[in-house]
């Protein structure tokens, strides 16, 4: 990963705008540094000044890929210096890339982050778009990649999408175009691959879709092997063995340390299938390639190998954890619908019987009432009332019910003993033996049958608010209303609606 980064800072120095007859030197730079060194006087001296500046920058990138950091730093330093007299943005723009990156590639980033936004800062000064646009894109590059080398994930992405907005504007070939997305994308991906996996997978699926990503082999088949690491890790061995199948070609030609965890999978994924016989081949290919492999080195792979087979394992048994839960979420879910389905057909059951019931007792009150008034008088000859009073009395709760005053939420026991020209504790004793109960349970219970009886045979009732309704028959309020309903009839006023409604709905 990280000399993936500094392979692409020194491509990065490469955007200096050079003009021949220093081609030969800037590719000497990079294939024969060492031959560049010796002969870098010569081209210099035959530069003009601008083409002196690029010539001491790749100096510079010739001795850090030497490794000699000190000697291309004083190199960076030189063109630095010569680059303030000529007053151009775009060389002192390059300059400033290229000292950022050199920073980096010593692993001083915070300087390097520091330089990158000055370069972004003389960018911004630059009047041909086309170079303005691609020296923007590469220091956002830049940056975005310094905070891969730290891994840092909260940023990059951001980053690199800015540089990808000016690289569009800026005149780069398809070929530059794709070496930067590319790279981008895979780096993305890489640093993603421990923390945030489905990232990691965006990125590399990103990278494989680039248009000609065939012509980048390395990057496009690095991708292959993470995104089999990743199918690997997820169980989804199919798809792990098709990506790895992808990579294991170019891993061998380029002999990719990455191979011997290509091998180790591939043989894990054909064992699991049951090919024991391409199992064995891998295995043994594996093998073979830990041989070439240093010390460290195969304790690298063995400890990466060992990760993704524990990765794979916590999956694994995560999905059959995440299975017996949802087996026993569906059981348990199963038997409380049952448990409900039975609670309301129970209480569907109830509320129809107790329905039946008041309709019934509201047709014996009418059976009783068109028969004429019945006189239960012995109880009440026992507290000595006169047998004609009580007669009156009960002559005159007939017609009370009758005329529908007991609505009157103003209604009391002295008020109706006045209206019967009685006192009260006559007309208490007669309501109390004629009619089983106290005063206030009577009317209570006179109120809740005439609203039952308009619920049921005026349709307009069943549409209106419960609170109407306690209106409707004298109660003071809908939580009075309410409590005497349920407490007379057994059920709530709304389940009493329901019931009528439905009745209806059979009726007609």
């Amino acid at each position: 990963m990280k000399n993936c980064c500094i392979a692409l800072f020194l491509f990065l120095f490469m955007n200096i705008h050079a003009q021949n007859p220093i081609d030969d030197f800037k590719k000497m730079s990079e294939t024969n540094p060492n031959q560049a060194l010796q002969s870098w006087e010569k081209v210099y001296q035959n530069a003009d000044s601008k083409d002196k500046i690029n010539t001491l920058l790749y100096v510079s990138q010739a001795y850090l890929l030497t490794g000699d950091h000190k000697k291309g730093m004083v190199f960076i330093n030189r063109a630095e210096n010569e680059s303030g007299s000529i007053n151009d943005p775009a060389v002192t723009s390059d300059v400033l890339l290229h000292k950022s990156g050199t920073y980096a590639v010593m692993g001083l980033f915070a300087e390097a982050e520091q330089y990158a936004r000055e370069g972004l800062e003389t960018a911004g000064k630059i009047e041909d778009p086309k170079i303005k646009n691609k020296m923007t894109g590469d220091l956002y590059y830049q940056l975005a990649l310094y905070d891969i080398l730290q891994k840092k994930t909260e940023k990059p992405a951001a980053l690199l999408n800015k540089a990808f907005k000016f690289y569009k504007e800026s005149g780069l070939s398809e070929r530059e175009k794709l070496l930067r997305y590319s790279t981008g994308y895979y780096n993305l991906g890489s640093i993603y691959l421990d923390t945030k996996k489905d990232s990691a997978y965006y990125y590399f699926e990103k990278t494989i879709q680039l248009p000609d990503i065939s012509s980048n082999p390395f990057i496009l088949n690095l991708s292959y092997n993470n995104l089999g690491v990743l199918e690997y890790q997820k169980n989804n061995l199919n798809r792990a063995l098709d990506y790895l199948n992808k990579a294991t070609s170019y891993l061998q030609k380029v002999k990719d340390p990455n191979l011997s965890t290509n091998y180790a999978l591939l043989s894990s994924i054909y064992d699991k299938n049951g090919n024991q016989d391409k199992a064995l081949f891998y295995k043994k290919k594996q093998e073979e390639f830990e041989k070439t492999l240093n010390g460290s080195q195969k304790e690298a792979v063995k400890y990466a190998f060992s990760s993704l087979e524990k990765s794979r394992q916590e999956t694994e048994a995560k999905a059959v954890r995440f299975k017996m839960i949802l087996i026993g979420a569906c059981v348990l879910f199963t038997i409380l619908l049952c448990i409900v389905l039975y609670y309301n057909r129970q209480k569907n059951k109830k509320q129809k019987f107790l329905y039946e019931s008041i309709i019934k007792k509201l047709e014996t009150k009418a059976i009783s009432d068109d028969q004429g008034p019945n006189f239960p008088s012995k109880q009440v000859k026992e507290m000595n009332i006169p047998e004609v009073r009580e007669k009156d009395i009960l002559e005159k709760l007939r017609k009370f019910e009758e005329t529908e005053k007991f609505i009157n939420p103003k209604l009391s026991l002295s008020l109706l003993a006045s209206q019967f020209n009685t006192n009260t504790n006559y007309l208490s004793e007669v309501i109390n033996s004629s009619k089983g109960k106290n005063y206030n349970t009577y009317i209570n219970e006179l109120r809740i049958d005439f609203i039952c009886s308009k619920i049921i045979n005026d349709p307009a009732y069943r549409n209106y608010k419960i609170s109407y309704l306690a209106e409707a028959c004298g109660f003071s309020s809908h939580s009075v209303f309410a409590t005497n309903f349920k407490n007379i009839t057994g059920i709530s006023p709304s389940d009493f609606i329901k019931q009528t409604k439905e009745k209806k709905e059979l009726i007609y």
